[in-house]
């Protein structure tokens, strides 16, 4: 009987192990398709793609950086509820510090893609967002620097 339950664990310990290397080759799968349907301007494929990675492993950061990305690039009336949304769903997933810090920077590279498409006022409200979630200070210095950029571009003109 001990027998038959240590080989019992030892099956499922192994099954577990492929199912783990299943997930984790289904989410890069969904990543690269995602990723190539957002280099192909394919949007919404992209999206979904993207969705679906999350739904697989909701912990890692890729597939919330991808659709950020996506979102951004699609630059639609709702762009940044849609941008701050996802970011705000993968932070709090997040239970490292380090997780969480990488997600405070990808709202600092996305509103500096904005901030550099003339999209000042979108940059600024992803920036807030940001900093209202997760109180991390460069957030805040980077709209402040933004602000700054902006009002010496006006005076200028």
């Amino acid at each position: 009987m001990n027998r038959s339950f240590a080989l019992l664990c030892l099956i499922l310990i192994i099954a577990a192990a492929f199912a783990g290397c299943a997930n984790n080759n289904a989410y890069a799968a969904q990543i690269a398709a995602g990723s190539g349907y957002a280099s192909g301007q394919e949007y919404d494929q992209a999206i979904a793609a993207y969705n679906k990675a999350v739904g697989i492993d909701q912990k890692q950061s890729g597939a919330y950086f991808g659709l950020a990305d996506v979102y951004a690039a699609r630059e639609d009336e709702n762009t940044v509820q849609e941008i701050s949304g996802i970011l705000k769903q993968g932070y709090l997933k997040q239970t490292e510090s380090a997780d969480k810090a990488a997600f405070a920077q990808k709202y600092l590279n996305t509103a500096d893609t904005l901030a550099v498409q003339g999209k000042t006022q979108w940059a600024l409200a992803l920036l807030q967002d940001g900093y209202n979630l997760t109180g991390f200070a460069s957030l805040k210095d980077k709209a402040d620097e933004i602000t700054a950029a902006a009002a010496s571009t006006q005076s200028a003109t």
